[in-house]
């Protein structure tokens, strides 16, 4: 995985998993807590139990490689607002489908609809906000692939394994009660806005070399709009093309994502298209 960084502020939180083609070692714990003023470089996705209507399943999947996790939970349902904690969980990441995300079963006192959450701590402290995940989102991307795992992406592994073994770990993980505190619901007309694209730089067509296909590339933006780092999801194998891809990103322009009313840091995955006409498009989930 390609890292370019603009900025050397993130984190200095996560141990990645070293993997080669025969051999994986087990994955490390978080070796740092993240400093007050920033963010999580965890997301979460959240899915229902068939049948249990009174307890969902968490996911965890982390920006950088998959490594080992303690923290909280924040979990909204509508006026409610939930705290979880979590140990030593595995965050996955999306492009090794070998290790599949330890799950976190919680169970609510009543039938509990999740609209929406993030993780809002790592080891002893809190971050700020990044990817939280909305129910509508999620149901659209499940309409989609059938998961909120990668299944049928075209950018992605094809995770139908590790989400059986996955569903097959939560049917005997222990659920974690969850106990709610009221809050405000948000007050402003669009509490939810998915971070996009306002400009979409031009794509050079590398000539040196030939490549038909895909390179996505993600970018970690922060609640202004503005690019904190950039990842290869997918790669060409073509230096040329992966770096023609992240020039592209680097040359456009974003609007973050919007959390219950409020700008937050969040990946965007722009998504470069060199077939044999050179064209660009962008996808803003994954």
């Amino acid at each position: 995985m390609l890292l370019l960084r603009r900025a050397a502020l993130l984190f200095a939180l996560i141990l990645s998993l070293q993997t080669s083609a025969g051999a994986q070692t087990a994955a490390p714990a978080l070796a740092a807590t993240p400093a007050t003023g920033l963010f999580c470089p965890i997301s979460a996705r959240v899915e229902a139990f068939k049948g249990h209507d009174d307890e969902i399943l968490i996911s965890l999947w982390s920006v950088e490689g998959t490594a080992r996790a303690s923290g909280t939970l924040a979990l909204y349902s509508g006026n409610l607002r939930y705290r979880v904690p979590f140990n030593n969980v595995i965050a996955a990441s999306m492009i090794n489908d070998a290790i599949p995300p330890t799950p976190i079963v919680i169970r609510f006192d009543t039938p509990t609809v999740i609209d929406s959450g993030y993780v809002g701590s790592l080891g002893n402290g809190e971050c700020l906000i990044h990817s939280p995940f909305v129910r509508t989102k999620l149901e659209t991307y499940v309409q989609t692939y059938g998961s909120d795992f990668p299944i049928n992406s075209p950018i992605y592994p094809n995770w139908t394994a590790g989400l059986q073994k996955f569903r097959a770990a939560a049917a005997v993980t222990p659920a974690v009660l969850a106990a709610g505190a009221r809050v405000d619901p948000p007050a402003c007309d669009k509490p939810y806005v998915w971070a996009s694209t306002t400009y979409a730089a031009p794509l050079e067509f590398p000539s040196s070399k030939m490549y038909t296909g895909l390179v996505a590339v993600r970018v970690t933006l922060d609640p202004s709009g503005h690019a904190l780092a950039y990842h290869i999801d997918k790669n060409s194998y073509e230096r040329p093309f992966n770096d023609a891809a992240v020039l592209a990103a680097a040359h456009s322009r974003f609007a973050p994502q919007i959390y219950r009313c409020s700008p937050v840091t969040g990946d965007y995955l722009f998504v470069a298209d060199f077939m044999a006409e050179p064209f660009q498009k962008t996808i803003g989930h994954y």
